[in-house]
């Protein structure tokens, strides 16, 4: 899932920051506190599934992260295609489930925060907010929905929805849309417990 704020490869898109339970700001702050802030530094676990329209089977990925500069990506559906690992700003890449690691890239950071700012200035135009409670799982948790454009380099409609926990305010289920001229996937994602799991150092 690092959030809309944090584009990770993949297009896996990690869970966003909630609202305060008092919804003392508008809808569209809401959503665009979740879209672009995400849930900031800490330990998260999530499982996220993505489906393309048109492709033989969804992709379905663990995410684990103890801070934006490090975290982990491990294939579940299809097996055998590599991990993905962030650690202090190179991006390495394992086909033995972690027993070795391959520099392939370093993060510009730089070029992530030209991302952001832009991301930042397309949501701000949402349109089509809906916020209000649902109960999945006996569980009632804030909704905030939302859409908007993506302007600059892959141009699409993004339709983002998120279930935030109103107790400790972290987004534990989220769902993206993406449209465009002849592409269209949806990426879900759902928080788990962290539990033991480890981000290996390369």
């Amino acid at each position: 899932m690092l959030s809309v704020r944090t584009i990770c490869i993949f297009g896996i898109l990690c869970i966003g920051a909630s609202a305060t339970p008092a919804f003392a700001e508008s809808c569209k702050e809401r959503f665009i506190k979740a879209a672009t802030e995400g849930n900031g530094e800490g330990e998260y676990r999530q499982i996220v599934t993505q489906k393309i329209e048109g492709a033989p089977v969804d992709t379905v990925h663990e995410f684990i992260m103890t801070s934006h500069q490090h975290w982990l990506v491990k294939p579940i559906q299809p097996s055998g295609i590599g991990w993905t690992l962030l650690y202090d700003g190179a991006m390495y890449s394992s086909l033995d489930e972690g027993g070795s690691w391959k520099e392939i890239t370093k993060f510009d950071e730089q070029a992530a925060e030209a991302a952001r700012a832009q991301q930042k200035s397309d949501v701000e135009a949402v349109i089509e907010l809906d916020c209000g409670q649902d109960t999945i799982e006996g569980q009632v948790l804030d909704r905030v929905h939302g859409q908007y454009e993506v302007t600059v380099g892959f141009q699409s409609t993004q339709v983002h929805t998120y279930w935030i926990d109103p107790e400790n305010k972290l987004i534990v289920r989220s769902e993206y849309q993406t449209i465009s001229p002849g592409f269209k996937s949806s990426v879900s994602q759902k928080m788990i417990a962290f539990e033991d799991a480890v981000v290996p150092v390369p």
